[in-house]
């Protein structure tokens, strides 16, 4: 015990000579550092049309608007040419991603209308305050790639990184209102889509619902009839919108969709305008469709944003 107590002795005297020399007799100042630059605000003395579109989409909005993933270039202290630019492979939930896009500038001429309609038809849905899909920053630019395996890419709608979310307004150049709702709407669904599956902490409330089901996996245990007739009611009843058919035509094995099939299935209907009024009278479908809209809405979604 008493060995014990002197090794603590010890290390408690090394630790206070190490502090009480790493923080001198106290006379010392602290020279504060200079406040790290924002490198995605407007430079306030560049008055230029596209300055001024930046500004006001940052004032109507509270998000930070880019043309290009290029912030600055500048010299550092040492005499070298530095850039800042957006990382996106710095992933938004996680410490690295793998998107590596490619894209084009807009246009000067194209820059104006292209913010206007994505600021009217898009923006709103997550513009959510507290929500975690508002961006810190929107990036607009056209024919948008994104890395899906070394040396291939493919057309993207959207990438998106720690501090900013890219837009593909290659359909948005020349679209009319009509247009832009449709590409919004779109960009939503896609949004979602990869930002959800079925191990999504946020979606538990919806499985929780079908979870006897997906245990079950075969329908004829939980609706022995459907041996006989495979009625769709029955499964429209149990709050499923498709099945899985035996693949040798045998209802006994026809199984209940499982929860990663299930959620496609309902989250397809969130954008289907006609899902209430076709499915109101069964009451565990509009349970689950109304669940999985609250689950969405609370991660910072408003499908009622953009009318």
């Amino acid at each position: 015990m008493i060995n014990r107590m002197n090794k603590i002795f010890s290390i408690l005297s090394v630790a206070a000579l190490l502090f009480s020399g790493g923080c001198g007799d106290g006379t010392e100042s602290l020279s504060p550092s200079a406040p790290e630059p924002n490198y995605f605000e407007v430079d306030a003395s560049d008055n230029s049309q596209e300055a001024q579109l930046r500004r006001s989409f940052r004032d109507d909005t509270g998000i930070y608007l880019i043309f290009s993933d290029l912030l600055a270039t500048y010299t550092d202290e040492y005499g070298v040419q530095r850039e800042e630019r957006v990382d996106f492979n710095w992933g938004m939930t996680t410490s690295s991603s793998d998107n590596d896009p490619t894209f084009d500038v807009l246009e000067d001429s194209e820059k104006s209308n292209v913010t206007e309609l994505i600021k009217r038809y898009f923006i709103p849905y997550i513009n959510v305050e507290g929500g975690s899909m508002k961006p810190y920053s929107v990036l607009l630019v056209k024919n948008l790639e994104k890395r899906i395996s070394s040396g291939r890419y493919m057309p993207a709608d959207y990438v998106s990184c720690w501090r900013c979310f890219g837009i593909n307004a290659t359909d948005w150049i020349g679209a009319d209102d009509d247009e832009a709702k449709s590409l919004g709407y779109s960009l939503l669904q896609s949004l979602i889509q990869d930002r959800l599956n079925y191990t999504s902490s946020e979606l538990i409330p919806f499985f929780e619902i079908s979870e006897e089901y997906y245990e079950l996996e075969y329908i004829s245990k939980a609706a022995p009839e459907w041996i006989d007739n495979q009625d769709m009611e029955i499964i429209y009843n149990l709050g499923f919108l498709d099945y899985y058919p035996d693949w040798m035509d045998d209802p006994a094995y026809d199984e209940f969709q499982n929860e990663s099939n299930d959620f496609k299935s309902f989250l397809s209907g969130l954008f289907d305008p006609d899902f209430e009024e076709t499915w109101k009278d069964y009451p565990q479908i509009m349970l689950k469709y109304n669940t999985l809209k609250k689950c969405i809405e609370d991660i910072g979604i408003d499908f009622n944003a953009v009318k």
